[in-house]
């Protein structure tokens, strides 16, 4: 009796853990000191070995934008100087035409436009990415 009630206890508290975990926190993503949002090094590293895998090329540095439903977004800022405005859901994204903010989840990797085509994020999710995006490159 006393082993069921021990685990019916562990039961109860993992899922009031689980139950209070935001999506940075359960994906590893966490806000630094100053604000800016910081990623796991373990999801970053795990991000890097995948692109390699899929696109033959190596990542430097993933610019994390928060975890949205479960995908972690990173922005590629890209080397090109045009300037190219982007329409999502009513909300206007501006960067280098040859940039991109991506999703990342489970080894699978989406440009923001197609995970907002295939419900992947919300209007929701694509406004707060929008100004995670302001914040960090200044551009509106």
């Amino acid at each position: 009796m006393k082993k069921v009630l021990f685990l019916l206890s562990v039961l109860i508290l993992l899922t009031f853990v689980v139950a209070n975990c935001d999506d940075n926190t359960v994906m590893g993503g966490e806000n630094n000191d100053n604000g800016s949002l910081k990623l796991d090094p373990v999801i970053e590293t795990q991000i890097k070995q995948d692109w390699l895998e899929q696109f033959g090329s190596s990542l430097s540095t993933v610019n994390y934008y928060g975890t949205h439903n479960g995908y972690v977004a990173f922005f590629l800022p890209g080397a090109d100087a045009v300037v190219v405005t982007v329409e999502i859901a009513g909300t206007i994204f501006r960067y280098g035409s040859d940039g991109t903010i991506y999703l990342w989840r489970d080894g699978s990797f989406y440009d923001m436009i197609d995970a907002y085509e295939q419900g992947l994020v919300n209007s929701e999710n694509i406004s707060e990415l929008a100004e995670i995006h302001k914040i960090i490159t200044g551009w509106e």
